[in-house]
C-alpha cells in the first residue's frame, strides 16, 4: 500500500471512529418526550377532561402531580401537572356553587374555567398545553366578583 492510500485509509477510519463516537454521546443525552417515553399530547388535550381523556393508553391525570396547593376561605386550590400529557389544569375541594376556578397558561393565555354547579364540593378544570411554558389555578367566589387568589405560577 502506499503512503498516500495509508494515510487516506487513516483518515478514513479516523472519521468513522468520529462519527461513532458522536452517535453515541447522542444516544447518551438524547432527552425522552415528557419524561414517559411517548409523545405529550400537549395542545391536543387543550380542554380535555385530564380524568377522561386517554393519552397512550392512559389517562393525563394517571401521572398527575400538585405543583401547588393554595388554601383560601375553606377551599383548597391546586394546580396539577401531567409530565405524560405536558398539560395543567386547576382542582378545587371545600368549594361550593357559584364558585369557579380557572386554570392559566401565563405565557401563552390559554384559559379553563369551571363553575361549580349546586351541591358539588370538589371540581377541576379542562386541561391547558403546558409544554414550557407557566400556568397557574386560581379561585374565585362567582363570576361577579373581583376577590380571586391564584397559585403560584409553575
Amino acid at each position: 500500500m502506499t503512503p498516500v492510500r495509508e494515510r487516506r485509509l487513516g483518515i478514513r477510519r479516523s472519521i468513522a471512529v468520529l462519527f461513532g463516537a458522536a452517535a453515541l454521546v447522542g444516544v447518551a443525552v438524547a432527552p425522552a418526550s415528557a419524561g414517559s417515553g411517548v409523545s405529550p399530547c400537549r395542545s391536543a388535550c387543550d380542554g380535555q377532561d385530564p380524568s377522561s381523556y386517554v393519552h397512550y393508553g392512559q389517562t393525563c391525570a394517571a401521572d398527575a402531580q400538585t405543583i401547588d396547593t393554595h388554601y383560601v376561605q375553606g377551599r383548597t386550590v391546586q394546580l396539577r401537572y401531567s409530565n405524560r400529557c405536558e398539560t395543567s389544569w386547576a382542582r378545587v375541594y371545600g368549594a361550593d356553587f357559584p364558585d369557579v376556578i380557572r386554570v392559566q397558561n401565563i405565557d401563552t393565555y390559554q384559559i379553563q374555567n369551571r363553575e361549580l354547579r349546586q351541591g358539588e364540593h370538589e371540581a377541576w378544570t379542562p386541561m391547558v398545553d403546558d409544554s414550557g411554558s407557566r400556568s397557574k389555578a386560581c379561585w374565585w367566589v362567582g363570576w361577579a366578583t373581583n376577590n380571586n387568589e391564584c397559585t403560584s405560577a409553575y
